[in-house]
């Protein structure tokens, strides 16, 4: 490296370079500050239009300045102190006053890296712009905002669900947290919305297009975010910034509801309603010619399930028989926090006894016809459709890619369905949905009876009709 390549390098990595400054158009007293820094691959410049957005939507003299500068276009760790401090320096040369109340904000990766700059910056509050926390919401020492959208592809609601999780937790004890520690997500919003102008290849690959209109999307992400800086800066219109930010929270709750209910369904406590659904599903008895009962025990993984089995007492006159059966959730494996692909549950695994089996200890029962762990996937997928917010039904029936359910593959042995996965398989015009089963008939010497099922959970389903199955189409 020539000594005029190391000085260049230095020159970009600690911000000599020049920042946007977007003075308000009428300086006056009560001033607020914004600082945005960028998500990867997105020039600054094309968030003047969200920045003018902002300003249009406070009543305060708003003063926008946006990080410019980042080595190869991407936000880092190791130059985000020192553009900050490059964009406040130029808003005070502007003529920003020094009372100013500073607000940091960053889209997408930018929120990632920005959070971890409040210690060092004195800023009233934190604004993460299809972005999230990578740390417990009740911990962050300042008021955040999360502002994201239902079609937000890279940065997906089921992610920003964990952190409305946390949201809702907190109220009992801190009434205000909806509005201190707001988490919005806006009908149509995608990610791209924040920006104007070319999209980065990721986002383009990723995001979900909507029909929503640039400006309305960005007018809207901006009321939201003017009202959080005027509760957060305790200004003068903050009760009725208040309203506006409950109103969202109730909102957000109210379309993410669906998924919290399913992921509820798939295990709550030591059982599983969905499990129970499985097996009661599998065994399809004919009207009321045997009186069931299941009883769904839930543990924590899958080898725990491994040593379980499941049991069936029966009485003939009149038939009833009562199954004892077990079931595990596995979560995606997500060491990196990373919301660009899915976050739901992988897959739920069942251990059921069969239809035949409970035929053979049942003469005189009547059945339906026999189902496999296919006709479950199917159930799932209708039971996530019929659960999801109208809206979202509707653009994918619309407008969604569909679920192509492949034949059972079935395995000989016990250890080699708990290590197989449920396959899961996203092409460019549809999901493959596979499952493992292994299935004994019931005068096998080992385990008679059983039908083991690998499956598609509903809360998976869910999210594949919210994200990973609009993708790519058209709005």
């Amino acid at each position: 490296m020539t000594m005029m390549t190391s000085i260049a390098l230095l020159v970009t990595l600690f911000g000599v370079s020049t920042a946007i400054v977007i003075p308000p158009e009428t300086p006056g007293d009560d001033p607020v500050a914004i600082v945005i820094v960028q998500g990867a691959y997105v020039y600054p410049e094309q968030y003047r239009e969200f920045g003018l957005a902002l300003q249009r939507a406070s009543d305060a003299p708003l003063w926008v300045g946006i990080a410019e500068g980042f080595l190869d276009n991407f936000p880092n760790p190791l130059q985000i102190n020192a553009k900050i401090n490059k964009v406040l320096g130029e808003m005070s040369d502007a003529g920003m006053p020094e009372d100013a109340a500073i607000f940091l904000s960053g889209h997408s990766v930018g929120g990632v890296f920005i959070q971890s700059e409040i210690p060092t910056i004195p800023a009233v509050g934190l604004l993460l712009f299809g972005s999230y926390l990578t740390t417990p919401l009740a911990e962050y020492p300042v008021p955040v905002l999360h502002l994201s959208g239902t079609l937000d592809g890279q940065t997906r609601p089921t992610r920003i669900a964990e952190t409305f999780a946390e949201l809702q937790a907190m109220t009992e004890a801190e009434p205000d947290a909806p509005i201190r520690r707001p988490v919005a997500i806006l009908e149509a919003v995608d990610h791209a919305h924040f920006f104007t102008g070319e999209l980065p290849d990721a986002v383009a690959e990723g995001d979900i297009l909507s029909e929503l209109d640039g400006d309305e999307a960005r007018r809207q992400l901006a009321e939201q975010s003017v009202a959080f800086m005027e509760v957060a800066r305790t200004g003068p219109a903050a009760d009725q910034a208040a309203d506006i930010l409950r109103e969202s929270f109730n909102s957000t709750g109210q379309f993410l509801a669906p998924l919290f209910d399913l992921q509820q369904l798939e295990a709550d406590g030591d059982s599983s309603e969905w499990a129970r659904f499985a097996q009661t599903f599998l065994l399809n008895i004919a009207g009321d010619s045997v009186a069931l009962e299941v009883e769904s025990t839930h543990v924590p993984d899958l080898t725990t399930l491994e040593s379980r089995h499941w049991s069936v007492n029966v009485t003939q006159d009149p038939p009833q028989a009562s199954v004892h059966m077990y079931s595990s959730v596995e979560s995606t494996f997500n060491p990196l926090d990373s919301s660009a692909n899915p976050v739901t549950s992988s897959e739920i695994a069942v251990k059921m006894t069969s239809q035949e089996n409970l035929a053979s200890l049942l003469p005189s029962a009547q059945f339906g016809e026999n189902r496999s762990c296919l006709d479950i996937n199917q159930a799932a997928m209708s039971s996530a459709l019929a659960a999801a917010p109208d809206t979202v039904r509707e653009r994918y029936n619309r407008r969604g890619k569909p679920v192509t359910y492949l034949a059972d593959h079935s395995v000989g042995a016990g250890p080699l369905w708990v290590q197989e996965r449920l396959r899961l398989n996203y092409t460019t015009d549809s999901l493959q949905v596979q499952s493992i089963t292994l299935k004994t008939a019931p005068g096998s010497f080992i385990y008679p009876g059983s039908q083991y099922c690998k499956l598609l959970t509903p809360s998976r389903a869910l999210e594949y009709i919210m994200t990973d199955g609009l993708r790519g189409t058209q709005p």
